[in-house]
């Protein structure tokens, strides 16, 4: 199982490697957002032997894991496994999503929702468009830019060198004091900003400076990965008109043929910082996504192998027990208690032999409708207990039965004690459903040694919850 753990600077250019192996220009998988942003998100990282795993806490009670660095969704199910072995209780999350790796997630966890929200999405520009500021929707940031360079004719860019950070320093100063901070994000960013301004260099940055008479009045920290450039900070003195515009048009054309993007990031819902962004007409936004999956069976990846005693173990149906497993579902009178017929489910010509009832717990594994849990004793197949009835608030129901040879060793009872234990601990379900016929007693018997909470009743059936 991976191990996540926090991390620091000099552990930023091991993962920056697999960070820039995937065709992803979203903001948060920038070496900057991943380093800047870590200690407020909580983000940690692992590693296997080939492939990098990053969780995030965008939600302060959440984690969320992002896909896996290399290998994507074929990998995921590292994050499956340790999921379920972390004593970690949180919901699984995957989060910084495409639209169509969510419709994949969706369908191969089928009790999931997707969601997105727009203050998540980055905004991607033409590095040429801002380079030239060409045609009528760019009227007012081009007036504003040469009114700009009329009134600081003596204005220029330059790359900022390691000397120059004390001035840089002195320069968030005076604009910080130009600024209101109206949340506690707000003021982390400030801090941010002059953190990378010492440590930009080492996480292969670059800086540059605005300067008018030699003084600083602008700053810009960016960031490149293939054809995007990642624009991490961005301040200006507002008492210099048209600055902002300057800065956003000369820095374009110090790039413009070598790369073709400019991702600004997302506007965390702010609604000037909005306008301000769309009044430069971006390409597009980068939607994100995140995923839930509302029930944990289905990041199950296997039938783990349980033991409850010396003689009694449990397990998946193995393929040389199936004809005792057919032997269990063809038992009518054995199963009149049972509360499903396999005959509803039968299709033309299908035949209910040993491959029949073999191939449908299969089938039904891997569509997450039910989980069979078989019960072996002393080698022998005994029994089963299923998960199935799916619910989207992390529940299920439980139903159990066994050979009528195997019945009076408490191997139902004691099986059922460590199956739940595995579904509430390990897959961390929140509660379980449980029902028996009326006149089933040995069932409404062991449901109470279970101490099952009694829900209703209809004519058939008494209903149980087990949290």
């Amino acid at each position: 199982m991976v191990q996540f753990k926090s991390y620091d600077i000099d552990d930023v250019k091991k993962i920056k490697e697999f960070l820039y192996i995937p065709d992803k220009i979203g903001s948060d998988y920038s070496i900057e957002v991943i380093y800047s942003w870590r200690q407020l998100l909580n983000t940690q990282i692992a590693y296997s032997s080939d492939d990098a795993f990053i969780k995030s806490m965008y939600d302060e009670n959440n984690y969320c894991f992002f896909l896996p660095l290399k290998h994507g969704i074929e990998n995921i199910e590292v994050l499956q496994e340790y999921f379920l072995n972390s004593e970690e209780k949180f919901t699984f999350e995957m989060c910084n999503l495409s639209k169509e790796e969510a419709n994949k997630l969706n369908l191969k966890f089928p009790h999931s929702r997707i969601f997105n929200n727009r203050k998540w999405s980055d905004y991607i520009y033409s590095v040429d468009d801002l380079a030239n500021f060409k045609g009528n929707k760019y009227a007012s940031k081009r007036h504003h830019a040469n009114r700009f360079l009329k009134l600081y004719p003596d204005s220029y860019i330059v790359e900022a060198t390691p000397s120059d950070k004390k001035e840089i320093l002195s320069f968030l100063d005076e604009f910080e004091k130009q600024k209101e901070f109206n949340s506690s994000e707000a003021r982390f960013e400030e801090e941010m900003t002059r953190n990378l301004v010492l440590n930009y260099e080492k996480l292969g940055l670059k800086c540059f400076l605005l300067k008018n008479n030699e003084k600083v009045i602008g700053l810009n920290i960016l960031e490149f990965k293939k054809d995007v450039i990642y624009d991490h900070v961005e301040k200006c003195s507002r008492e210099y008109e048209g600055v902002y515009a300057y800065l956003v048009r000369e820095i374009a054309r110090k790039f413009e043929g070598k790369y073709k993007f400019i991702n600004r990031e997302d506007d965390s819902g702010d609604l000037n910082l909005r306008y301000s962004k769309e009044s430069y007409h971006p390409l597009y936004l980068l939607d994100k996504y995140l995923l839930i999956v509302e029930n944990n069976l289905d990041l199950l990846t296997k039938i783990p192998d349980l033991v409850v005693n010396k003689s009694v173990s449990i397990g998946e149906l193995k393929e040389n027990f199936k004809d005792d497993y057919a032997k269990l579902n063809l038992d009518d009178e054995r199963n009149k208690f049972w509360g499903y017929d396999y005959r509803t489910d039968l299709k033309n010509g299908e035949k209910a032999d040993s491959d029949y009832f073999y191939n449908v717990v299969k089938s039904d594994f891997n569509n997450k409708t039910s989980f069979v849990f078989c019960l072996y004793y002393e080698g022998k197949l005994s029994g089963e207990i299923v998960a199935y009835n799916l619910k989207n608030d992390n529940s299920c129901e439980i139903g159990y039965r066994l050979f009528k040879e195997f019945e009076g060793k408490n191997i139902a009872y004691l099986s059922l004690l460590k199956v739940l234990d595995y579904l509430k601990n390990n897959v961390k379900l929140n509660y379980f459903s449980i029902k028996s016929y009326k006149e089933n007693k040995k069932s409404l018997s062991l449901i109470e040694r279970l101490n099952a909470q009694y829900l209703n009743s209809d004519e058939a059936f008494k209903y149980f919850k087990v949290s």
